[in-house]
């Protein structure tokens, strides 16, 4: 080849793209935009696609959570809904169970009686309201039957009305008829003649009718009711009977039928109401003794029994009757009270037993307890919170008690009681038997009126007779008249507790110590668990230089009564009069922290 014709050139091979690294048509692209990042190339525009692809499946995928996340939810709920409609209907089940009460459904009537305005609801309405006065007039007895009547909440007695439909009332009355243990009360006024008849049954019960005339029609359905009343509730029906020798007539064949119906629980109720009703407190002890054997885990029993003993002076049987009650109320009782008095009763019931022991302190929480109580309930009562407060010293609070019950209104008997007792206390000899004379003159006025009715005394003078007399001959003899002191104390019968103290105290006054100990060994003797009478003999002793028998005798009241000061102050005074300063001061400061005042 000539320097004039080179030889040509051979063409330079172009570079081979290399191959694919991955079998995958993303990575393919990625790797083509890597070696090509023009936004035109075909990897960026597959890229794209692809991007724009998975941006709509994750838009679907989130809208496939949603789905799922709402049905769930919906499921949930609808379990929730289930669970919540089975435990409505539980509870209505429940509480249909329980229903103890009385229905009352529309009455039966003609239709020109309708057009009269004399409806079916409406007679039943008019035959509830005398229901109704009834169980407001009784509201505040102590015990109850379970006749439904005296079943305590709204419903318990309820007017049943038909209506049109189902509703959710009537769902709970089909339940409550179904599984309940409600009476019904149906009724129905028809035409006689040209008269009306009222004709009403309780379930049960037997049935009662009336009959008069058409305008005494409201007249005959208040006959039924109370007709119907005193079968279902004879224990409240004796306090809608009128003052009268006939309504007094009526309320002693109520009170034959509750004694001799029923359980022997509820039999037991009725003797213990009789107690509580009887003028004759003998016979009242009688019935609670029946009581306590028909059912001696009935707390009200012995409490009335209790209250019956205490008003015949008798009161050591009586400490044990309460010691009785408080033992049934810690075994599960069988209480028939209405709801109020389940709460009252036991800590009355606790603040007479510590005040028998001679516990004041705690006797004075009692009461302060019991008067909060009564007090939610509007009824203000001192109950014997004064009283309680005067036997450990504290004579200004007892002395405001009473003064403060007298500012918000007339002084009840029981309020004069207490203030005489606290007069006494405090050593106003004459002005406190001036009290006891005029509660005495009040009393022998009440019995009069109550004889002109038929009655043989006043209920008032039934609690208050024996130990108002012991109270009484006490007072007068303190205030210097020892002759009519023992013309008032020779009245009262020998096994009344507080009467022979009475009788002790006076003859010591009298300075004829050898029978006021004599007096005292035999109240000793009726009472041995209470420590007064020996208390007393221990001043006795004391007033005649005995003084070994004066702290012997203050040992055996404290032994009975060890939250008691006046016990210990004596056994100081008994130190002190030996020239035993020290054991003096011991004594005196362990009386003080019992009776700081």
């Amino acid at each position: 080849m000539t320097a004039k014709n080179p030889a040509p050139r051979k063409p330079r091979r172009r570079r081979s793209e290399p191959l694919p690294t991955t079998p995958d048509a993303v990575e393919i692209a990625l790797e083509a935009e890597a070696r090509n990042p023009s936004q035109d190339s075909p990897a960026r525009r597959l890229l794209d696609r692809q991007t724009a692809l998975i941006d709509a499946d994750l838009k679907l995928r989130g809208w496939e959570i949603a789905r799922a996340r709402a049905g769930v939810a919906l499921t949930g709920l609808a379990v929730a809904a289930a669970l919540a409609g089975a435990m409505v209907l539980g509870a209505m089940a429940w509480s249909a169970s329980q229903a103890q009460g009385v229905v009352v459904r529309a009455f039966t009537t003609s239709s020109d009686l309708e057009k009269a305005g004399y409806s079916g609801p409406t007679l039943a309405r008019r035959f509830l309201d005398r229901i109704d006065a009834h169980q407001y007039a009784s509201r505040g007895t102590v015990l109850q039957r379970n006749s439904g009547f005296s079943s305590e909440g709204d419903d318990a007695i309820r007017l049943e009305i038909p209506q049109t439909g189902l509703s959710v009332s009537d769902l709970q009355a089909m339940l409550r008829d179904w599984l309940g243990h409600e009476r019904t009360l149906d009724g129905a006024v028809t035409r006689n003649g040209d008269g009306v008849t009222v004709s009403v049954r309780l379930t049960g019960l037997p049935a009662v009718s009336v009959s008069g005339p058409e305008q005494d029609l409201d007249a005959l359905l208040s006959q039924a009711a109370d007709q119907v009343y005193a079968l279902a509730e004879p224990q409240r029906a004796v306090f809608a009977q009128p003052d009268t020798p006939e309504g007094e007539a009526k309320v002693q064949g109520l009170l034959t039928q509750i004694r001799t119906t029923g359980s022997s629980v509820e039999r037991a109720d009725g003797f213990s109401f009789s107690a509580a009703r009887t003028l004759d407190n003998r016979q009242a002890v009688r019935f609670a003794q029946a009581a306590t054997q028909l059912a001696p885990d009935l707390p009200i029993a012995h409490m009335q029994l209790g209250s019956a003993l205490r008003a015949l002076g008798q009161d050591g049987p009586a400490h044990s009757a309460d010691l009785q009650a408080q033992a049934a109320f810690k075994r599960p009782a069988r209480m028939l009270w209405a709801e109020g008095q389940r709460e009252l009763q036991p800590i009355r019931l606790a603040a007479q037993l510590a005040a028998d022991e001679a516990d004041f302190g705690r006797a004075v929480r009692l009461q302060r307890r019991l008067q909060d109580l009564r007090a939610r309930r509007g009824v203000r009562s001192l109950g014997e919170l004064p009283q309680v407060l005067a036997a450990p010293h504290d004579l200004n609070a007892a002395l405001a008690g009473v003064d403060l019950a007298a500012l918000s209104g007339p002084e009840t008997l029981n309020a004069r009681l207490a203030r005489a007792e606290v007069t006494a206390a405090a050593g106003r000899r004459a002005e406190a038997a001036a009290q006891y004379d005029a509660i005495a003159a009040e009393l022998a006025r009440l019995d009069a009126q109550a004889q002109l009715k038929g009655h043989s005394r006043s209920r008032q003078s039934v609690s208050l007779d024996v130990p108002l007399a012991a109270a009484r001959a006490r007072a007068v003899a303190e205030a210097g008249d020892l002759p009519r002191a023992r013309d008032l104390i020779g009245s009262t019968p020998l096994n009344c507790y507080r009467c022979r103290m009475a009788r002790g105290h006076i003859a010591w006054l009298a300075a004829d110590y050898t029978a006021a100990g004599r007096e005292y060994e035999a109240a000793e003797a009726l009472a041995p668990d209470l420590p007064f009478a020996f208390e007393e003999r221990g001043r006795l002793h004391f007033a005649t230089r005995d003084l070994q028998g004066a702290q012997r005798m203050a040992a055996e009241a404290a032994r009975r009564a060890p939250n008691w000061a006046d016990p210990l102050k004596l056994n100081g005074d008994a130190f002190a009069m030996q020239g035993k300063t020290g054991a003096a001061a011991r004594a005196y400061r362990a009386a003080l922290k019992l009776a700081p005042r």
